[in-house]
């Protein structure tokens, strides 16, 4: 809001929201600036107000493993602030929050490069991340500590493409004053990406348990899909679950050759690389690879490595490639979309009755909490930020249009929402084939080249943005939610041309290998 006083939090001014915690209720994660350095931030706030004794020892366990674990491919904590007073937008108020000040990862999620393509990576770029994954890790445990809540959403990349381990909520000490490896009970993590003796609920030592998500890590980037399909639904039993999943059964009985197999119909996997995992994929710990293991592998030591300006010009071609297939499949839709009007003009009822369902529907709808949706809203203007997000779409139409089309495709999902019109914001809770998750759509007025936007105008059609984040569950759920809402604002969606072009500048400056480094063919 032009002339607002900025928000602030000790010495950092509070920007535009980037994310939501997960391990902690009442959670959020702001894009800040230090205002002493100029350097940008993100700000993970903690409302105390809805902390637990058990919530408060969780944090001040993040709180020291993080200032212990200093490392080039670790997030680094900056400061904390335990006891802050964060003010509303306006002022009238705030709330108690703890404040751990981050080091901000621009780069986005490493996996959203994946599943947005639905492919792996190439085995020289996904042994560059497993080498730094493994890097992390080695240093994690040297100083006698566990992650054991490895898993995609706390893998990010900086703003030259390096991975970066997040989330130390749930690492713990894993060796005693002696060095001896501590034998550790409690159940944590996410499923799809424990160890076997974890879901068996058997006391377990941590680095056989990191190895194994690092493991079930290294299948996804190059096959582009987890190895396992663990779904455990409320209340059902751990056993239950795990019997459902034919490929987690195949390994617990040892037939890692069908496991293959089966796997290798929709991916390719080299000898070496599968050597590997089968010495990770082992259900008995003592026999599982340790990490000095992992540092003799033969695949793992493989010469071919990729230059970093190498790495980003692949990530980057990935995007660009994202953008042209979308732009493409919005075109085809648009012409079926014209041409069944052209058919229902003559045809009658049914017809009709379809090109309803794709046409832009004009009348004013409710959200699920009741209340109609206004026609005089105004976005506010998206935030000026570096930070990489996939899930967004642009669109060309009015603010209370695009609300609308939300309200409209979420009520088609039927999912739960409830609509912020006042912050242009929705709020949701939807179900999918890969259970429930929760999300926040944000529209936004788009800036154009020059930073700024043109003046707020709540009839003119005008360039905006969904901003789409998620709040809960996991990405493979997050992005089959994301695509059905992406689909439901295709026909007033545009190519993100601003991006296409700095992407393509960028691909085009790394398109050589450097001296030393492997090339990657497009």
């Amino acid at each position: 809001r032009a002339g607002a006083m900025p928000r602030m939090l000790g010495k950092y001014e509070v920007l535009e929201g980037i994310g939501y915690g997960r391990s902690m209720p009442r959670t959020q994660v702001k894009r800040g600036v230090d205002t002493e350095t100029g350097e940008e931030v993100a700000l993970k706030l903690v409302d105390r107000e809805h902390l637990t004794a058990k919530n408060i020892t969780d944090l001040e366990r993040e709180v020291e493993s993080m200032t212990a674990l200093a490392h080039k491919h670790i997030v680094s904590l900056r400061d904390v602030i335990w006891e802050a007073e964060y003010p509303k937008k306006d002022g009238s108020s705030s709330r108690s929050v703890v404040c751990l000040v981050l080091e901000l990862a621009t780069g986005g999620e490493l996996f959203d490069y994946i599943f947005h393509t639905q492919q792996g990576f190439p085995e020289d770029i996904a042994r560059t991340y497993f080498q730094q994954l493994v890097d992390a890790l080695c240093h994690v445990h040297k100083a006698g500590y566990a992650h054991r809540d490895l898993k995609p959403e706390n893998l990010v990349l900086d703003g030259e493409f390096n991975l970066k381990v997040t989330d130390m909520g749930m690492s713990t000490l894993a060796i005693d004053e002696r060095g001896v490896p501590t034998m550790l009970k409690t159940q944590c993590g996410t499923f799809g990406y424990i160890a076997p003796e974890v879901l068996a609920g058997l006391k377990y030592t941590g680095e056989p348990v990191d190895v194994w998500a690092a493991g079930v890590v290294l299948f996804l980037m190059l096959a582009g899909f987890p190895p396992f399909m663990i779904s455990k639904k409320k209340d059902e039993p751990i056993a239950a679950a795990l019997a459902n999943d034919w490929w987690f059964q195949r390994i617990i009985h040892n037939q890692h050759r069908y496991f293959w197999d089966a796997h290798m119909r929709k991916a390719s996997f080299s000898p070496d690389a599968i050597a590997l995992m089968n010495k990770i994929f082992r259900v008995d710990p003592s026999r599982r690879a340790t990490l000095a293991d992992i540092l003799e592998d033969k695949w793992f030591n493989t010469e071919a490595t990729v230059a970093p300006d190498v790495m980003a010009a692949e990530l980057e071609r990935r995007r660009l490639h994202i953008a042209r297939q979308k732009a493409e499949e919005k075109e085809r839709q648009r012409r079926e979309r014209e041409a069944a009007r052209a058919e229902a003009g003559g045809a009658g009822g049914a017809y009709a009755a379809a090109a309803e369902m794709f046409a832009p529907i004009e009348r004013s709808v409710s959200d699920s909490s009741g209340g109609a949706v206004s026609t005089s809203l105004v976005a506010p203007l998206a935030p000026d930020t570096k930070c990489v997000l996939h899930s967004r779409v642009r669109v060309h139409a009015t603010a209370a249009t695009v609300v609308e089309r939300i309200a409209q495709t979420l009520s088609r999902m039927c999912a739960d929402y409830t609509v912020d019109e006042g912050k242009c914001k929705v709020r949701v809770r939807a179900h999918t084939p890969q259970g429930e998750v929760s999300f926040v759509a944000r529209v936004m007025r788009e800036r154009g080249t020059d930073g700024k936007a043109d003046d707020a105008d709540a009839e003119t059609p005008t360039a905006h943005v969904v901003e789409v984040r998620r709040s809960g569950a996991g990405i493979v759920a997050f992005y089959d939610a994301f695509d059905k809402l992406a689909e439901g604002l295709d026909d007033i969606s545009e190519p993100d041309a601003g991006v296409a072009v700095n992407k393509a500048e960028v691909v085009a400056s790394a398109a050589a290998p450097a001296a030393g480094g492997a090339g990657i063919e497009a």
